[in-house]
């Protein structure tokens, strides 16, 4: 019965492994582009799995500010290595949530100095970009000094290339009341910093939970031989 139980915890150990992200990479406070107060600025892809199409993916952002972080953000983009505006997307990255802000919108366009970035899909720069009220000067964004904001958004790829722990991305934003802008352009992106997250593959970790159930079965046969003398 213990080795059931011990052969279940490793199967569930291997499933939950499955929903980990695939590609994890935070670009704050480490990188000189960061703005002061920004404790985390964060990529997270998750595949999809409930869909046929191998480039399906979950993907998480997430702004960690400090109370001496910039009071709003504005705009953020991300960009993926090998993967242009539009061609390289099968549709436009879907909104799930956002954990502040309204009417936040997804454009095919670059973050820049300037409010009139990401209003509408320019292809510039291959980066996907969303901003909360585009165009309506009244919306401050979403408050960040003091807050966490996570982005939820559902990303369809095209083609048959598939994203690693190493595939090269990057993270923009910007704080336009506060005049600031986080702008990594790739520098350092999976070294240190920023922080790139591999996680075990499912089929390593059941391997090696077999592996170590066989190890305790053969300590506890030479253990039985032993008394017998």
């Amino acid at each position: 019965m213990k080795l059931l139980a011990a052969v279940a915890l490793v199967l569930a150990l291997a499933s939950s492994a499955n929903a980990a992200p695939i590609l994890s990479v935070n670009f704050c406070p480490g990188n000189v582009s960061c703005p002061g107060g920004i404790l985390e600025a964060s990529l997270a892809f998750t595949e999809d799995t409930s869909t046929a199409d191998v480039n399906d993916y979950f993907l998480d952002i997430l702004f960690r500010g400090n109370s001496s972080a910039p009071l709003f953000l504005d705009e953020l983009s991300w960009t993926i290595s090998g993967f242009p505006t539009p061609t390289g997307y099968e549709a436009t990255p879907t909104l799930q949530s956002a954990s502040g802000g309204t009417n936040w919108q997804v454009f095919y366009d670059n973050v820049s100095a300037s409010a009139a970035s990401c209003t509408s899909n320019t292809n510039n720069g291959n980066e996907v970009c969303l901003q909360s009220g585009p165009g309506d000067a009244q919306n401050l964004g979403a408050h960040i000094q003091g807050q966490s904001l996570l982005f939820q958004l559902l990303v369809d790829l095209s083609g048959t290339n598939q994203l690693t722990a190493t595939t090269p991305v990057n993270l923009r934003a910007q704080f336009l009341q506060d005049n600031a802008i986080l702008s990594p352009d790739f520098a350092g992106t999976n070294t240190t910093p920023p922080v790139t997250t591999a996680v075990p593959e499912p089929t390593t970790l059941l391997m090696l939970g077999v592996g170590l159930l066989g190890i305790g079965r053969q300590y506890r046969r030479s253990r039985r031989t032993r008394r017998a003398y």
